[in-house]
């Protein structure tokens, strides 16, 4: 039973620190309304915007300090973009004379607009910032190591895309 207590307050506390970011270093006077369209997508890999809006939406929900809603009519903050890069290439040839290692990166072009400055007590500035995360990965078959798989590296530039988010939004302004 001892044994069964620990592993389900390992299983907890494991699940707790999943998340994408942590906003221990952010300014917290940032509150509002936030409307965020679906991201544009002028990349070939589809269905990339809406799994990316998703992860932005969640962050900012847990964050809790804006709110996401439906109506930009009503919304004190527009959040918009578009995917402007997703590449893969490869940046390593090992000995048998075929790439072993690959860089993954993920480039959105961002802007924050304010919508209603007198509904807010601090006004943050407009912003458009080009945020680009990157990971390298290695083929499975090679001897890398510890090395990031591909699905590691993908997860790994979405986390980045989306703490660079949170960081532009919630950043020095």
């Amino acid at each position: 039973m001892k044994r069964l207590s620990i592993l389900l307050l390992a299983a907890a506390l494991l699940a707790a620190g999943c998340g994408y970011y942590s906003t221990s270093s952010r300014d917290r006077s940032l509150k509002g309304s936030l409307y965020m369209p679906i991201l544009g997508n002028s990349t070939s890999q589809a269905g990339l915007e809406l799994e990316i809006t998703e992860l932005i939406i969640e962050a900012i929900e847990r964050d809790a300090l804006l709110a996401i809603i439906p109506d930009e009519n009503e919304a004190d903050f527009r959040l918009q973009g578009i995917i402007t890069r997703y590449d893969e290439r490869a940046s390593f040839t090992g000995s048998s004379g075929g790439a072993e290692e690959y860089h993954l990166q993920l480039t959105v072009q961002m802007d924050f607009k304010v919508l209603r400055p007198e509904s807010l007590e601090v006004v943050p500035k407009d912003w458009s910032k080009n945020l680009n995360s990157q990971a390298s990965f290695y083929l499975e078959d090679t001897d890398a190591g510890e090395a990031l798989t591909r699905e590691e590296a993908e997860e790994e530039v979405r986390r980045q895309l989306v703490e660079d988010t949170l960081n532009a939004i919630f950043g020095d302004w």
